[in-house]
């Protein structure tokens, strides 16, 4: 959490029984994305310190064995290793009462068995499917939807080391981007899905995609696109995520990027300098 400039408990103040400000020292990009992981959660601290020992003045030991949390759900089974039972809280006043009443989490650790539990229907989520289980499921399962997420962490790339030859030479490298199956190892690893699938991409906004407005720079000249661009669509189609679209001189007629009718991006350097053209995102 110090990543994101949450260091102290002195930050914190609470306004009201549902209210809380946080203040921080320095502005920091990663405080929202900070609050918004499960690792921060609100505990009851009356139970905490009713707990608390000189030993263990944060009641660790009790917590790790003992839920005094808030929620729609209260547990009341954890056998660790092997299964956990929730069960719908209904005196609970946090939000919109849930309509599931139970929750069960089973750990099963062989693949096989989970995929069987999966095609017999005795399971409703299954979670880390193998990418083959899951081109398989999806195909020839019905009553079955596979979803997939891409990994936002997870690079995979090979890693030459430039200390040593011959990777000191750039065409040596060069030689081997080149000579990598990129394409066959997508096919192998992934079973034939989407050779970008997760790649997030931005298009500039004179560039068509259905459901989004295209403006070109000009609010007048405005109108929302019907359909994809060859560009889009193709992209789409292997399985890229557009997550936006950047602004640029109206028409395009222009370098710095600061005649449009959208307020002019910001510079990543130094915010007294123009953004940077034509596409000024």
């Amino acid at each position: 959490m110090k990543a994101g400039g949450l260091v102290k408990p002195e930050q914190f103040t609470a306004v009201d029984d549902k209210t809380f400000t946080i203040t921080l020292d320095k502005p920091s990009k990663l405080a929202l994305p900070d609050l918004a992981v499960p690792v921060p959660f609100i505990i009851n601290s009356k139970v905490a310190i009713a707990n608390a020992t000189d030993d263990d003045p944060w009641a660790m030991e009790y917590l790790h064995k003992n839920t005094i949390g808030s929620g729609a759900f209260k547990v009341i089974k954890w056998a660790p290793g092997e299964q956990l039972v929730y069960e719908r809280h209904d005196a609970w006043v946090g939000g919109p009462m849930p309509e599931v009443k139970r929750v069960v989490i089973r750990e099963v650790p062989s693949q096989a068995t989970r995929r069987a539990l999966v095609e017999r229907g005795d399971v409703n989520l299954s979670f880390n499917i193998p990418n083959k289980d899951a081109k398989e499921l999806s195909d020839n399962v019905e009553d079955v939807s596979v979803w997939s997420t891409p990994i936002d962490n997870c690079i995979h790339c090979v890693g030459l080391n430039t200390k040593f030859e011959p990777f000191q030479d750039p065409d040596v490298r060069k030689a081997v981007a080149w000579s990598i199956p990129y394409e066959e190892i997508f096919q192998t690893a992934a079973y034939g899905s989407q050779p970008l699938w997760g790649i997030p991409y931005v298009i500039k906004d004179n560039i068509d995609a259905q459901g989004l407005a295209t403006t070109a720079g000009c609010e007048a000249w405005s109108y929302v696109a019907e359909e994809d661009a060859f560009a889009v669509a193709a992209l789409r189609r292997a399985g890229a995520l557009l997550i936006g679209k950047t602004n640029l001189d109206q028409f395009a007629t222009g370098l710095v990027g600061v005649r449009s009718f959208h307020p002019p991006p910001l510079n990543a350097i130094d915010n007294s300098l123009v953004p940077g053209g034509s596409s000024s995102g």
